[in-house]
């Protein structure tokens, strides 16, 4: 019982941990809306102007005319 009981608190805290980073980075992210950003994810880069942030996503418009829609839990870093 000790080692489930740990390996909850462990979990909990690593969730604790993703949801300030994403917090974080939703928060740069919103001082940037407007802006041309360059937003690393975990499939690749994607560049364009901030169109909004929603909960949980980014909204790029590329220079091609693609609108993205980035979970913001894909998101690994941000260039301004």
């Amino acid at each position: 019982m000790n080692r489930v009981t740990a390996a909850v608190n462990n979990l909990q805290e690593e969730v604790s941990a993703l949801v300030a980073s994403n917090e974080s980075i939703k928060n740069l992210l919103l001082s940037r809306v407007g802006t041309t950003v360059s937003i690393e994810t975990i499939s690749g880069p994607v560049s364009g102007k901030l169109l909004g942030v929603g909960k949980d996503f980014a909204q790029i418009l590329e220079p091609t005319g693609d609108n993205v829609l980035i979970p913001i839990i894909n998101i690994t870093s941000v260039n301004l």
